[in-house]
């Protein structure tokens, strides 16, 4: 049988022992706290929470930071999160979290609790922003503290593996590699992957020259004989060592602060995606009035499912969000085209995450080149069969025998089939309509009802 969940006499206790006790009985509260179904609605059980913060930041102030760490160890993540947004009401009412603005105690303790409630990398940063505005030694020495805690916590490893995958990249893996070196996030939090696929090139030599410029990147090759970015992807996902992934392809670039501003934004449940810059001749001014940036624009602010990314195309879905490492699927290595909806599809089904756009800008974006080469070839694709339908049908079969698990997912499946088709399979038709019936055919083989 379930225990029943405190009443308010197990509250009033609770409280009673915060206030004879002070920070030893914060463990006892949390516990109570912790059967509480739904604290939002419970304002005794917030008032409790609001004594376990009281005590806490008293605690800091005192300089007993040593003390009052373990305190939250037992602490839920729900609870953390409410401790977060109750300390944010109380010193930002407006809603503009300024580390500057804190006391002490409060960056102190404010750090600790959005570390509990699963966002460690965020606490590190409000950590360094704050320490910039104090110069004091006690605050410097309880800073150190809480950063070697977090540093050292569950899930505190590598925040962030990049993963490169490159094929034929001689004449522009080199941007992208300075484009990753040139970012806002220090070097130690995350690593670039580059996956050499196929036939031999000077790439890795490059590389290696490029590398002696940059001594201390974290940067790995891989180099495979096997060409496809699905296979390329699966061997950087089994070097990864970060806590997130961000794929990116070896003829894009990363705007300065991108890494950071994904970063930034993750949290459990929710999963950041940045604009993306279209490209053509000039990186320093990229087209952001695009189709990619129009499906995402209306969704700031928002906390949005997949299937709002109307008319976003298939680069959104591949390259410009952040996933956890380890819920992360493995690449169909039988899609050659379109991988990118098939694993996007496996990871909702697993983590039916949240999207949480980040506002644009030029050095937040991914920034996505629009080579002419490669234009002209797959618009001459687009004429032949075997080269631009077979490979889509692949992709519809897919997404078509997927089993989702999730309300997300199926929500997504449901989209995604029919994207796939108008925008790529429709695209065939327009130039050649006498193959309409072939099509049919294909799809309907395929397990997709056409009409």
């Amino acid at each position: 049988m379930q225990p029943l969940p405190p009443g308010l006499a197990e509250l009033e206790q609770a409280r009673t022992w915060l206030t004879q006790e002070g920070i030893a009985a914060t463990p006892r509260a949390l516990a109570v706290l912790a059967q509480v179904q739904d604290i939002e609605a419970n304002e005794p059980a917030q008032a409790v929470l609001a004594d376990v913060i009281a005590v806490l930041l008293d605690g800091c102030e005192r300089g007993e930071l040593a003390s009052v760490i373990p305190m939250l160890a037992d602490c839920s993540p729900p609870l953390a999160k409410m401790a977060v947004a109750m300390l944010a009401a109380a010193f930002f009412p407006d809603g503009n979290i300024v580390p500057a603005k804190f006391d002490d105690s409060a960056v102190l303790c404010f750090a600790l609790f959005v570390t509990v409630a699963g966002q460690p990398f965020k606490a590190l940063e409000l950590i360094d922003l704050a320490a910039k505005e104090r110069k004091g030694e006690r605050f410097a020495a309880n800073a150190a503290l809480l950063r070697a805690y977090i540093e050292q916590g569950p899930g505190s490893g590598l925040p962030l593996s990049v993963i490169v995958p490159s094929y034929k990249g001689d004449d522009w893996i080199l941007d992208g590699l300075d484009s990753l070196a040139e970012q806002s996030l220090p070097w130690s939090r995350y690593e670039v992957i580059v996956v050499v696929n196929g036939p031999r090139t000077q790439t890795p030599e490059l590389i290696e020259s490029w590398l002696a410029r940059h001594p201390g990147f974290p940067l790995k090759v891989i180099v495979t004989e096997k060409a496809g970015a699905a296979h390329a992807r699966n061997l950087g996902l089994d070097a990864a060592q970060g806590e997130y992934v961000v794929f990116m392809d070896d003829d894009d670039r990363a705007g300065r602060t991108m890494l950071e501003a994904l970063l930034r934004n993750a949290a459990p449940d929710v999963v950041p995606i940045v604009p993306v810059g279209f490209v053509t001749n000039d990186w320093q001014h990229p087209q952001n009035d695009n189709w990619c940036n129009r499906s995402i624009l209306p969704l700031l602010g928002h906390i949005s499912p997949w299937q709002d990314l109307r008319h976003s195309g298939v680069h959104v879905w591949g390259k410009a969000w952040l996933r956890k490492r380890a819920l992360l699927a493995r690449f169909n290595e039988d899609v050659m085209t379109g991988e990118d909806f098939v694993f996007t599809l496996d990871y909702v089904n697993v983590a039916p995450s949240a999207l949480a756009p980040v506002s644009p800008g030029h050095e937040s974006s991914y920034l996505w080149w629009h080579r002419p080469g490669s234009l002209s070839v797959r618009a001459a694709d687009m004429n032949d069969w075997d080269k631009h339908v077979e490979p889509w049908l692949k992709v519809v079969k897919a997404l078509a025998a997927a089993r989702p698990t999730s309300t997300a997912a199926a929500a997504l499946q449901k989209y995604m089939v029919p994207k796939v088709v108008d925008t790529f399979l429709s695209a065939y038709l327009q130039r050649h309509p006498e193959d309409m019936q072939r099509m049919v055919d294909a799809l309907t083989e395929r397990g997709v009802k056409v009409g």
